[in-house]
């Protein structure tokens, strides 16, 4: 299903633009769950 003018492909590729790398969230998530810090 399209979604305005946006393609399905579209739009994940814009997620991705504004999601930061996976490393960086691993980061973010030890100070968001300190029960992970154990990781």
């Amino acid at each position: 299903m399209k979604n305005g003018n946006f393609s399905l492909g579209d739009t994940v590729r814009k997620l991705e633009d504004l999601m930061i790398t996976q490393d960086q969230l691993n980061l973010i998530a030890v100070f968001i769950w300190p029960s992970d810090k154990g990781h």
